[in-house]
């Protein structure tokens, strides 16, 4: 059996500074943020996965966006089942996890834990984990 990575559309909170220069970070490498939180899912299902090396099976450059159907064909070139799908805040603890989450900002996040109060999820272009 495949392992699966859902990638969610999710709604996104008021952007701060950091996350306005993490912002500008994405528009100068927009694909880059986006594989990475893939092979990080990826990782976490046991399965080998390098960024780079997905960019050019794509034939994208670092600075091209990467879109949701890149990602879910980025994900088939991993081995993993992939789906889009859309949710609010009410239902984000159904989803399965880990997933990535498509904000309103654009950016791609890693989803980890949810518990109906709290989502914890991972913005790779931070390098940190938030409740």
């Amino acid at each position: 059996m495949k392992d699966s990575v859902a990638i969610e559309q999710a709604q996104s909170h008021s952007p701060s500074g950091d996350d306005e220069r993490a912002a500008a970070s994405q528009a100068r490498h927009p694909g880059e943020a986006a594989l990475h939180a893939l092979c990080l899912v990826a990782r976490l299902h046991q399965v080998p996965a390098d960024p780079a090396a997905l960019l050019h099976q794509l034939g994208k450059s670092p600075s091209e966006p990467v879109s949701t159907d890149d990602l879910l064909l980025a994900a088939r070139h991993l081995g993993l089942k992939a789906k889009l799908s859309s949710t609010t805040i009410e239902r984000i603890e159904l989803a399965a996890l880990p997933a990535l989450a498509v904000m309103n900002d654009g950016r791609v996040v890693v989803l980890a834990q949810c518990d109906g109060q709290r989502v914890l999820f991972r913005d790779v272009r931070t390098d940190s984990a938030r409740p």
